[in-house]
């Protein structure tokens, strides 16, 4: 199980797409068996452990989509204002 949600989890921290918030429930819908994880999570101490520390919050959130939207910009050359990153 631990392996399953690691490897979701960098797979959604590498992704060059617009960033999703990491959530028990994405993970859920994401993860194969991942019904597991809410029924058999005090039995896995080590998913438990991982999980506590890659949950985002919606701040840790707000801050990838902010280094992802500075990326953005700058591949496309355009020069950052930031009227541009609020929007």
């Amino acid at each position: 199980m631990l392996e399953n949600v690691k490897r979701e989890v960098e797979s959604l921290f590498n992704s060059e797409s617009k960033p999703v918030q990491l959530t028990m429930g994405y993970l859920v819908k994401r993860v194969k068996r991942g019904q597991m994880l809410y029924k058999k999570l005090e039995q896995t101490p080590f998913t438990k452990a991982y999980l506590a520390d890659k949950i985002e919050t919606r701040e840790d959130l707000e801050r990838r989509l902010i280094d992802w939207a500075i990326k953005q910009l700058l591949q496309q050359h355009v020069v950052i204002k930031r009227r541009k990153l609020e929007r």
